[in-house]
């Protein structure tokens, strides 16, 4: 259990610090600071309010825990904004069902040093 939780912390803290510059920097020069680019220049109003509140979300401490999903991304503003950190889902399961809700738990593996993280995300509708 000490090993997970230490993993957890380890990813946890990553994705926090990273979002913590994207929320500071904005997104064009987060892209300037980003490995790959991204989310690049052309980023929609829309993507860019959805990627904003995820690392809003992410600083907070949410999407860590069943208890404290992230919420109102959908499956894909969920998928863009793991892109820009440079993870890439690898499975997910629901793990919690109900007529207003579904929360999936995500596992995700960076692309370039192949850590593992699991992420919990909220769909309503």
């Amino acid at each position: 259990m000490d090993d997970e939780k230490s993993e957890l912390n380890v990813g946890s803290e990553y994705l926090r610090s990273r979002a913590m510059l994207y929320i500071d920097a904005g997104p064009a020069d987060f892209s300037h600071s980003n490995y790959f680019g991204l989310p690049g220049k052309y980023l929609s109003e829309k993507d860019a309010g959805i990627l904003r509140d995820g690392c809003i979300q992410i600083f907070g401490n949410r999407g860590f825990t069943q208890d404290e999903p992230l919420e109102n991304l959908g499956i894909i503003g969920f998928y863009k904004l793991m892109r820009i950190f440079h993870f890439h889902v690898i499975g997910q399961a629901i793990v919690a069902q109900s007529r207003e809700c579904i929360i999936y738990a995500i596992t995700l593996e960076h692309i370039l040093d192949k850590s593992t993280l699991v992420l919990y995300n909220k769909i309503t509708g």
